[in-house]
């Protein structure tokens, strides 16, 4: 499970399911505002929207790496997060500064 809060409401998941069906469960979304919910030890919220997104994942792990393309052009690679990208964003983002020639984030001041 997990919660995000934002400026006018919280976002709450999720499921860890291997499937392409972007179909809302509302068996699914019931589970996770009642989970949530208990660990927050608040009230239940009402829902406001629910969405259902895919999180690609590789089984070796992220990919996150320089390389080249044919025609000489950098790019980055960095994918496979699965449903850790929010978590692992921030990470990922320093190490993509730091691919592309930046200093890291702990030398900026």
């Amino acid at each position: 499970m997990y919660a995000i809060p934002r400026t006018n409401d919280c976002v709450f998941g999720g499921t860890n399911e291997v499937s392409d069906n972007c179909e809302v469960d509302p068996t699914s979304t019931s589970r996770i505002v009642a989970e949530c919910s208990g660990i927050l030890k608040i009230d239940k919220p009402r829902v406001r929207a629910e969405r259902v997104g895919l999180r690609p994942f590789r089984k070796s792990g992220v990919r996150l790496e320089r390389g080249k393309l044919g025609d000489g052009r950098t790019v980055i690679q960095n994918y496979g997060h699965g449903g850790s990208g929010f978590t692992l964003s921030w990470g990922c983002a320093e190490e993509v500064f730091r691919l592309t020639g930046g200093p890291s984030v702990g030398a900026i001041g």
